[in-house]
């Protein structure tokens, strides 16, 4: 009863609103080419549609609720030539000027064609405003709405308008608003195969838009041909390569390895070293003052530069002395056994492995069987694959997408249509918050930010799965509306919606504590730092935590909104 009760209230609430605008309109004037007076009741028709006008006693006619795309728009009156004008572009929220000139009819049958070539005017909009057509999505290297809109001047990739954070900005689809309810983000999950044109605009918004400060992005998608099936697909696919720049922090000379693997500095410490004479006093080990003790023919002294680059370790004879001197016989380590240990608690191989891939597939026409039956039923399928491996491991290896969008129309009569559309995504990642907030790491450099200029301490972030939680967030929304023309100046637009989102997050699976790894010959050990352990345990050597306060991150929300929009134009 009291979801019932939400429901109203949200639907008495949106009532008020207008529609949102998702169409666009056609409006001109009709003369007699060689008077200039005007010619009422004109038809104008766009041809293949059952949209229309007659011009009015001025000449004037307005078609309304105008789908975007191109149209060729044709006109007819008794004795006077039939004028066809081919390539009119009709764009969201937009008013196509289109005037007509006709002449006597002379000739039976005589016909004019012309392409159109008059700019769309803003003549209804008080800012600055563009629009996307798929075919020039199909051209752009792009594999999502926001790094098609990250090509535009102000906006950037996630979408933010003009220096605003994204929640500062309204998503509409088919006119239907999606945002996250918990953080007012755009819901922005949609395969290019589906979208036929994104139009977005800064600022000056009209009364029908509220909850938005920056921008505005409208996106409508492609409907089935109800004659025929159509196909498209595009793909990306990248071999498996390293993301970052410079040598890898799983090397044994990078950055939290080499000080206590290094032959050098790792049995007597980074304080020590492997001796050279500093004949020239410089304090830097220079050619030919290099003394090669053990014998192995390579430079691998650490001059004072290389000391004030890496952490201090004292050196693995240090840790095996201090081992034998306590009274616990049980962890007793020579220095070779205690750096094979410090191996295995840094064991992670975060070299990539899989690729990235970016699948989108769109598949659309009439419905088999019925579709004559039921109104020229037809539908609109499409759906989007993406993976992007992550710049290193964390507890998930790679960000996942998995998104369809399913579109169906029927014309229930010459004047009405009725459209439902189903959207479904999966999301498949690792949270960059601890504390709880809903931001996920979307890109390597997300995880490069996060280690940047970090010391040994917080080594765990790259050596353990367990630092951050993982997450999956699942997004449904499913609308229906209904539109009528009910005379060609005059139609009314009723849509219902819900939005569902779900997520989880939280930590991997439990560590297995059993010591079943032999690390060197009697040494048992148990899988860490892998796996959830909640009481503290730190690494050999340079001290990383392996449990504790890691993967801090909980969250089992699950939250439905209910839409509801009436207009009358």
């Amino acid at each position: 009863m009291s979801r019932f009760l939400a429901f109203l209230l949200t639907l008495f609430a949106a009532a008020a609103m207008l529609h949102a605008g998702t169409t666009g309109k056609i409006s001109g004037r009709i003369t007699n080419s060689a008077t200039g007076e005007a010619l009422v009741g004109v038809n104008v028709v766009l041809m293949g549609t059952s949209l229309g006008a007659a011009s009015d006693l001025s000449g004037h006619f307005a078609i309304l609720n105008v789908p975007p795309g191109e149209y060729d728009i044709q006109t007819s009156a008794i004795g006077y030539a039939t004028v066809t004008v081919t390539g009119v572009r009709v764009e969201i929220d937009l008013t196509t000027p289109l005037d007509f000139q006709l002449q006597t009819e002379t000739i039976v049958g005589q016909e004019v064609i012309v392409s159109a070539t008059v700019r769309v005017i803003k003549q209804d909009v008080s800012a600055s405003q563009k629009s996307i057509s798929s075919d020039h999505i199909a051209v752009l290297p792009v594999n999502s709405v926001t790094e098609i809109l990250g090509l535009e001047a102000g906006v950037t990739s996630d979408l933010g308008i003009r220096g605003s954070g994204s929640d500062q900005v309204l998503l509409m689809v088919d006119g239907v608003p999606l945002r996250d309810e918990r953080d007012n983000s755009p819901i922005s999950h949609l395969p290019l195969s589906a979208i036929k044109e994104i139009s977005f605009q800064t600022g000056g918004f009209q009364a029908e838009y509220n909850n938005v400060r920056s921008g505005i992005i409208n996106i409508v998608t492609k409907e089935g041909d109800p004659d025929k099936y159509t196909f498209n697909m595009s793909g990306e696919f990248s071999p498996p390569a390293p993301k970052n720049f410079g040598i890898s922090p799983f090397d044994e000379n990078s950055f939290w390895l080499r000080p206590y693997l290094d032959p050098a500095v790792a049995w007597n410490g980074t304080a020590n070293g492997e001796p050279w004479d500093d004949l020239n006093g410089d304090g830097i080990a220079d050619p030919g003052e290099f003394n090669d003790l053990d014998g192995d023919g390579e430079w691998t002294y650490w001059d004072r530069y290389d000391k004030r680059q890496y952490t201090e370790f004292e050196g693995w004879i240090a840790v095996s002395e201090r081992t034998l001197a306590d009274d616990d016989p049980t962890n007793d380590l020579s220095p070779a056994a205690a750096q094979k240990l410090f191996r295995w608690e840094h064991r992670l191989n975060g070299f990539i492995e899989e690729p990235d891939y970016n699948i989108d597939i769109g598949f659309g026409g009439p419905v088999p069987v019925v579709s004559d039956l039921l109104g020229n039923l037809r539908f609109y399928l499409s759906g989007k694959s993406n993976r992007g491996m992550y710049l290193i491991p964390t507890n998930r290896p790679a960000l996942t997408d998995n998104t369809y969008n399913l579109k169906i129309n029927s014309d229930l009569s010459s004047t009405m249509k009725l459209t439902v559309i189903s959207r479904s995504t999966e999301t498949l990642a690792t949270v960059l918050s601890r504390v709880g907030g809903t931001d996920y790491m979307k890109s390597p450099s997300d995880i490069a930010e996060t280690v940047d200029r970090i010391g040994h301490t917080l080594s765990w972030r790259i050596y353990s799965d367990e630092y951050w939680s993982r997450t999956r967030i699942r997004e449904n929304v499913l609308s229906a509306q209904i539109t009528s023309q009910t005379s060609p100046t005059t139609y009314w637009n009723l849509l219902v919606q819900r939005t569902a989102k779900i997520y989880r997050t939280g930590p991997g699976g439990l560590r297995d504590t059993s010591k079943t790894n032999e690390v060197y010959p009697g040494k048992y050990v148990d899988e860490a730092p892998y796996g959830h352990l909640t009481s503290p345990l730190f690494a050999i050597g340079d001290g990383m935590g392996m449990g504790g306060s890691v993967s801090t991150s909980r969250d089992s929300s699950d939250f439905a909104a209910y839409y509801a929009r009436f207009n009358y134009t």
